[in-house]
């Protein structure tokens, strides 16, 4: 994976011509870009500046975060860091070993005391014409409690530790003059580890989480400092961002037990990926996620072990985002495959394993033709929203492509696909009408019937209400095989099976 991180490098930098101007950077661009990147994530710094020759030592460092929801300030303060000038490049230097304060200033003041210890090429900044590129390459890092003041908590009563680290972290920014950035990035492992113990309280609890395996690359072509305006011209003009990143595996783990009572979760999961992308207009996100496996044993709300574990869980969203006079494309799509539950839980309501346990699949991909009257990046978007979500376009097509729901030995598969008439209000009371067909396919349905009534938990009585409500909407197509089409004509009649409802 890092071999492949310094051939990214390799690859930003060759973006430029080979005769392209090397830049003599110095220590205090390097320092003026550090404040100016803090303050444009809406923070504040000051520190003391002291020029040593080739050394700008950075000393007494405070930054300062605003919350505003939580009405609160966070200010971490250091010791600080040297830029060493040295041919034309500049070197971040920082001690092994150093302390932070982290002060959260609020309802109720917190502060944390934390040493910070690391090991690695700290960056390294060079440029090329316009462009500024800072590459770091760290070994491992760490953060660890030292001291923590806080309200009603007495060191002598409670005890609270916490490790934060990574390893095989290495990272490659660009920062281009006209605001533009591209990165790629990489991360051996994260980890985090916490304990906390207060016996007069009888609390004793242990919480670890382990990441593996990041890999992330960004391109950025607009310059998001810009004012709201800006940033919209510049999407309009072709500009956007593609971002991608890949994750091998992660876990999580508590366990312990607070104010007498015990109790363990834990969360696995494999490989995950996640794309966003916003180009020419358009704006798509997809994740998904692999092999997940949790448990959860609380027995003072559940008495037995809750455990499962899913296969697969993916989404993708696709919308457009600028006003345009022909009709655009929306697209939704989200999968839950091979949902299961231990057989634990399963004998708590089928103890004689009468039900078909097979993991649970849903699989649902939606489409919609809208026509957009408004930039949905308009900068003022929501005091637009308030006054008229109307003002922004219309729907005038939505299509069901799949959808697929299996469970208990039942499949239910369903498709359709309708227009909308803006023009008339009157047919359907005010809504667009619409016109076009659905079906449902559902196979397997009686035998779950037939489950369920061997396993108690349906009596043969209830069962005859069930069966003539299906039978209000659905008809018989084959062996345990129901099957219910709906259609919306244009003069507004609605027909479930061929009958007329409406």
């Amino acid at each position: 994976m890092f071999q492949r991180s310094i051939s990214y490098t390799a690859l930003l930098v060759g973006l430029f011509d080979a005769s392209a101007a090397v830049a003599d950077l110095t220590a205090d661009r390097v320092w003026a870009q550090t404040i100016d990147m803090i303050e444009e994530a809406g923070g504040s710094i000051t520190a003391l500046a002291t020029r040593d020759g080739d050394n700008l030592n950075i000393s007494n460092v405070r930054f300062t975060f605003d919350i505003p929801d939580a009405d609160e300030t966070v200010i971490v303060s250091m010791e600080g860091w040297s830029l060493l000038e040295k041919g034309s490049k500049v070197y971040v230097e920082q001690p092994d070993y150093q302390e932070i304060v982290v002060k959260v200033d609020g309802q109720d003041d917190v502060t944390a005391r934390l040493g910070y210890s690391v090991r690695g090429d700290m960056g390294v900044y060079s440029e090329v014409e316009d462009t500024l590129i800072q590459t770091w390459d760290i070994a491992r890092a760490e953060v660890k409690l030292i001291e923590l003041i806080a309200p009603d908590y007495d060191p002598a009563e409670a005890t609270v530790e916490f490790v934060l680290s990574m390893n095989d972290a290495i990272s490659n920014m660009m920062y281009m003059g006209n605001g533009h950035q591209q990165s790629v990035q990489s991360l051996g492992e994260m980890a985090f580890d916490m304990t906390i113990v207060a016996p007069a309280e009888d609390v004793d609890l242990t919480a670890s989480a382990r990441m593996r395996g990041l890999m992330s690359e960004a391109f950025q072509t607009v310059n998001f400092n810009g004012t709201p305006d800006q940033i919209l011209a510049e999407l309009k003009a072709g500009g956007g961002l593609r971002a991608t990143s890949s994750l091998d595996g992660m876990e999580f783990k508590m366990d312990g037990k607070a104010e007498g009572e015990v109790f363990d979760i834990s969360f696995v999961a494999d490989k995950s990926a996640s794309n966003m992308n916003i180009d020419n207009g358009n704006a798509s996100v997809s994740a998904d996620i692999n092999d997940i496996a949790f448990n959860a044993f609380v027995p003072a709300e559940i008495p037995l072990p809750l455990s499962g574990g899913i296969e697969k869980i993916a989404y993708d969203i696709d919308i457009p985002l600028a006003a345009a006079p022909e009709v655009q494309q929306v697209h939704f799509g989200m999968e839950y495959l091979g949902l299961g539950i231990s057989d634990t839980i399963w004998a708590m309501f089928d103890p004689t394993g009468q039900l078909d346990r097979a993991p649970i699949d849903l699989i649902v991909d939606l489409s919609a033709g809208v026509r957009l009257d408004r930039d949905l990046i308009d900068p003022n978007i929501e005091e637009l929203m308030e006054q008229d979500p109307t003002q922004f376009g219309s729907i005038e097509s939505l299509g069901l492509n799949e959808l697929l729901v299996s469970a208990l030995g039942a499949v239910a598969k369903g498709s359709g696909d309708f227009t909308f008439d803006m023009n008339d209000l009157q047919t359907f009371d005010g809504m667009p009408r619409p016109e076009g067909e659905a079906s449902i396919v559902v196979s397997g349905l009686n035998s779950v019937f037939d489950q369920l009534i061997e396993a108690g938990l349906l009596q043969p009585d209830q069962l005859m209400p069930i069966r003539m409500g299906l039978g209000m909407g659905f008809v018989a197509t084959g062996e345990d095989e129901l099957t219910s089409e709906v259609e919306v004509r244009s003069n507004g009649g609605v027909y479930v099976n061929g009958q007329r409802m409406r």
